[in-house]
């Protein structure tokens, strides 16, 4: 689907803004359909990445429980939004207690067993898996599928959405790739089933169930599945649509994984090509498939090329966002990723520094890409001799870690390799061990004994006892 243009949303907003004082106006005359329409202006302020929403939500809450007073379902739905424009801020605490808020009130209005209370079960999942906490993520996917069996008492659509989101918390934990397999399986019978062959959830289904092949190293189950929601599409959509770029893309990261390189050169800069042909050559979709392509190029470790074409989607971005915009912030990461890969500190610092500072502002320190970018901000500053610098972001990233991914979480063991780093060239080899051996254990535990991280921490604590 062809993205609203910029020029609209803005538009859009402006109508909207029009609108909003007139509706204000209205509120006091107590029309229930007043405060539905002032979450209409919500919406679009989410959907467009305004910051200004919550006060909104804050007045639509307000009105509904004027109208239909503290204790009602719609009451319950502003909640669950209200936590998830939180969630999507960091601001996980808030958002959990006002859906607890919610799941409590549906309780006592409708009972324990409603469609209501499962949804709001899930989004409380949703939230947890943001968060890593999986376990409990798990949990509440569990009783909300376990309840919409029961009341749905058929196959239906809400099951199989339940089922995919469950299939993803397995796969998310690393070494339960073959516990989500079934439940995606069945969603995609399902689907099938109520939507027959060839329907766009059907296609959806194809693919996560290829993904979870691919990622278990099943490649040729993987590939017959993803030609087959090619072959959909193209069916469904045309030769050249965008749909059948999504396909080829997915076909490419497979061959890439299966080494057959030129293969996936040739589905990317394909998918890169009905791109152009879809939107022209300047458009948010056409920077996309060149991340995809330049990410192949740095993967190749042909970086002189990846550098090229994230250059160009750097610029492209630039001309149809502006300096600050998300997606420019995104490119300016891609792009200093490169730089490391290379060894080039002087040149990824800076760029990692617009990376923080952007990050910051739009999530107040808790968010996942801010602790990555603090983390290879701070590897940029031990290479380039900063030292002082370098420690107050290792420091400031196992904070936020601490805060926001209270148990071992794999971000606090890359910080605190990266903090024995620093003490190695510092000198200080005792603490360099402690903090090896924290992080060892972390990913050892995380992410199992053969994982790169893992052995990389194991040569470094070998590197320090040859010292």
């Amino acid at each position: 689907m062809k993205k609203q243009s910029s020029n609209s949303v803005d538009e859009a907003a402006t109508l909207n803004q029009e609108g909003l004082a007139r509706l204000k106006q209205l509120l006091d005359k107590e029309k229930p359909n007043v405060p539905s329409n002032l979450q209409n202006q919500v919406e679009l302020y989410i959907n467009h990445g305004y910051h200004d929403a919550e006060p909104l939500y804050q007045e639509v809450l307000v009105q509904k429980k004027r109208l239909l007073g503290d204790e009602h379902p719609e009451v319950a739905a502003i909640l669950n939004n209200l936590a998830g424009f939180y969630r999507n801020q960091g601001r996980y605490s808030e958002a959990e207690s006002l859906i607890r808020e919610a799941l409590a009130m549906l309780k006592r209005l409708l009972g324990h067993e409603h469609l209501d209370i499962a949804s709001t079960l899930s989004n409380l999942a949703l939230l947890y898996e943001y968060q890593s906490r999986y376990n409990d993520a798990e949990t509440c996917y569990q009783e909300a599928l376990a309840m919409q069996r029961r009341l749905l008492r058929h196959e239906h659509l809400d099951v199989a959405s339940t089922l995919n989101s469950l299939a993803k918390i397995y796969e998310l934990q690393g070494d339960r790739l073959s516990d989500a397999e079934p439940f995606y399986q069945e969603a995609l019978s399902i689907r099938k089933r109520l939507l027959g062959d060839e329907h766009p959830d059907v296609i959806e289904s194809l693919d996560k169930l290829a993904s979870n092949y691919e990622a278990q190293d099943r490649y040729d189950a993987a590939e017959t599945l993803f030609q087959e929601a090619l072959s959909i599409r193209r069916r469904h959509f045309g030769e050249d649509h965008l749909e059948a770029a999504q396909s080829l893309n997915d076909l490419a990261v497979l061959y890439t994984n299966q080494g057959h390189h030129s293969k996936a050169e040739s589905h990317y800069q394909e998918a890169l090509a009905i791109k152009i042909g879809c939107f022209g050559e300047e458009h948010s979709e056409v920077a996309d498939a060149l991340d995809n392509l330049a990410g192949f190029y740095a993967y190749q470790q042909r970086y002189s090329d990846a550098e090229t074409i994230y250059k160009r989607a750097l610029a492209m971005r630039k001309r149809l966002f502006g300096e600050d915009d998300h997606q420019v912030i995104h490119s300016l990461y891609d792009l200093a990723m490169v730089y490391i890969d290379q060894g080039r500190y002087e040149a990824a610092e800076p760029l990692f520094e617009r990376t923080v500072d952007s990050f910051r502002q739009w999530f107040g320190g808790k968010n996942s890409a801010l602790a990555l970018s603090l983390h290879y901000l701070a590897h940029c500053y031990r290479e380039n001799g900063d030292y002082g610098r370098a420690e107050a972001l290792c420091q400031e990233g196992l904070a936020l870690v601490q805060r926001e991914w209270p148990t071992d979480h794999q971000f606090k063991g890359r910080f605190l390799r990266n903090l024995a780093d620093l003490r190695v060239v510092q000198g200080r080899r005792e603490e360099a061990r402690s903090l090896y051996e924290q992080a060892f254990s972390i990913f050892e535990t995380k992410l199992g004994a053969e994982h790169p991280w893992t052995i990389g921490c194991r040569e470094n604590l070998e590197n320090l006892e040859r010292q």
